[in-house]
């Protein structure tokens, strides 16, 4: 059985996408689309990407085998999110030099053991770390990437190579995500206009033109430029995504802090919407959904 299927994910803020996709099938009615799934992005995402490849390989009605998947491809639009809605502490690098620390256990260049772990001082650290009110932890091994011991096996048994989407349009390795991962930051954007490409291959009116894809997610919404050859068109100069220039290639996308979660309030008799959202959690804060928060899904449910 050949390896001939791509997993194809992308995480929002919101929601988070899967479609298991047959390249050589792009030009059928259905764009070679064999699966897919929808499901609120989970507080850890790489929960809800076990789930999500775990519900499309273990459908009863599945029509093909894990054997059969050569790329899961992922992408995500947290990075603007982050920016668009400001959730950040102002002083941040206060706060990411607010608690460091250095533990036992790590190894050399060729894998050989320096020091073992020591589970008690790790114990130690945490409550340190909960003491302080820390939520978001980061650690960075010696060398781990010569042994990955430590790492959790693919529970999903599925063996083949992880991608993650790049602004252009390209995608790249994990290892040279890591190097610069910058290079990921608008991914969730240009993956819309990839989806868009694909979609439109069968329609006529916009085959072989400029398209504009306007993509509506939960917490931004993101407008840019789909060219005729399928790759989204770059930013011609420096780009600005929440206010910050960033000089890297990105796709030319404006982004703006309005999505379905996005928050509406009525204060002295103005109405506002965003930039903060409910995100994953207008499931159970949203009005539509029995809770108290107005979001603009909320508002335009009721227009329609």
């Amino acid at each position: 059985m050949s390896k001939n299927l791509i997993i194809g994910l992308e995480f929002g803020g919101t929601n988070s996408d899967l479609v298991v996709l047959d390249p050589s099938r792009l030009h059928d009615a259905d764009c070679g689309v064999l699966a897919w799934h929808k499901s609120a992005t989970t507080p850890d995402v790489s929960v809800g990407i076990e789930n999500a490849i775990r519900a499309v390989l273990e459908a009863p009605d599945s029509l093909f085998s894990r054997n059969q998947i050569s790329t899961i491809t992922i992408g995500t639009t947290h990075f603007i999110n982050v920016v668009v809605k400001r959730d950040f502490p102002d002083d941040l690098g206060a706060i990411i030099n607010g608690y460091s620390a250095v533990l036992e256990g790590n190894v050399q260049v060729d894998g050989t053991k320096i020091r073992p772990l020591n589970e008690s001082e790790i114990r130690q650290h945490c409550h340190q770390i909960r003491q302080l009110g820390l939520r978001t932890v980061d650690v960075v091994a010696t060398f781990a990437n010569i042994d990955s011991s430590h790492e959790l096996p693919r529970r999903n048994g599925i063996d083949c190579s992880i991608l993650l989407s790049q602004n252009d349009g390209t995608v790249l390795s994990v290892q040279e995500a890591l190097k610069t991962p910058v290079k990921t930051f608008s991914s969730g954007a240009t993956n819309s206009m990839g989806e868009a490409s694909v979609l439109c291959l069968h329609d006529p009116v916009v085959k072989g033109r400029n398209v504009m894809v306007c993509d509506v997610g939960g917490t931004t919404t993101d407008v840019g430029m789909l060219l005729a050859s399928g790759l989204p068109r770059p930013s011609a100069t420096s780009s600005y995504a929440g206010g910050l220039r960033i000089n890297f290639l990105m796709p030319y996308v404006e982004s703006i802090g309005l999505g379905g979660g996005s928050i509406v309030r009525q204060e002295k008799g103005r109405i506002s919407a965003g930039p903060d959202s409910t995100g994953a959690e207008i499931v159970s804060r949203g009005v539509l959904f029995g809770g108290d928060t107005v979001t603009a899904s909320d508002l335009s449910s009721q227009n329609g």
